[in-house]
């Protein structure tokens, strides 16, 4: 009588270790399953082209669009591992010289006026964000520079009245005043190895197998 006891308490530690390892092969597939999260932008095109000495007097400037071509808008992306929260109030990332500080992960981020193009692998990058309950993107400034070229975008207009500027750290710029750009998301799964889920569904199997056969034994009838 004690040896049938133990068999049935030793399947039953059986049963609820196939249990406890089921549940850890999804919550593993879920992981893997993460999202990434990329926002596209969508600046305004440029309105004024203007010597950065004396922009107030928008002196003639080299930088031009004609007919689309040239230095004619700002556009660009954001990836992310995770989409943004929702009600994020100035959600901060920053590279200073090659070191990330701020307060998120690091991002790839890539921008281009039309003929230059800058990002996060430059040395100085700053964005920040706030986002509604939705997590979309609501308020922001963006700023990125080298030696000889910067960017800046912002959902708020600064002294010029301009929301997005491109201009050559000793030399040309341009601006756009008429509204500010807009950000899409576009968020996708992460694809899984075929032969990762060809396993989990095969290990999911013989679980699930030995489970019921454990159910079976347990439920037969003792006998004297």
């Amino acid at each position: 009588m004690q040896t049938k006891s133990y068999e049935k308490a030793l399947a039953m530690r059986r049963v609820v270790r196939a249990l406890t390892i089921g549940a850890l092969l999804v919550v593993s597939l879920a992981t893997l399953a993460r999202a990434d999260a990329t926002y596209y932008y969508t600046g305004e095109s440029f309105t004024s082209f203007y010597n950065p000495y004396y922009p107030s007097l928008l002196l003639p400037s080299s930088y031009a669009c004609v007919g689309g071509v040239g230095e004619c808008q700002l556009t660009g992306y954001v990836t992310l591992a995770q989409p943004f929260a929702p009600n994020l109030i100035a959600w901060n990332t920053e590279i200073y010289f090659g070191s990330w500080v701020g307060s998120s992960t690091p991002v790839t981020a890539l921008f281009t006026d039309g003929v230059n193009i800058l990002g996060s692998s430059d040395p100085l990058f700053s964005l920040t964000v706030s986002t509604n309950s939705s997590g979309e993107i609501t308020a922001w400034d963006m700023f990125v520079q080298t030696e000889d070229i910067a960017f800046g975008s912002s959902s708020s207009p600064n002294s010029y009245g301009w929301y997005d500027t491109t201009s050559q750290i000793w030399g040309n710029g341009a601006a756009s005043s008429d509204d500010p750009g807009v950000w899409s998301e576009n968020a996708s799964a992460v694809p899984e190895s075929p032969s990762f889920i060809y396993l989990l569904l095969a290990g999911a199997s013989w679980w699930a197998a030995w489970f019921i056969r454990s159910r079976k034994r347990l439920s037969r009838p003792e006998t004297a």
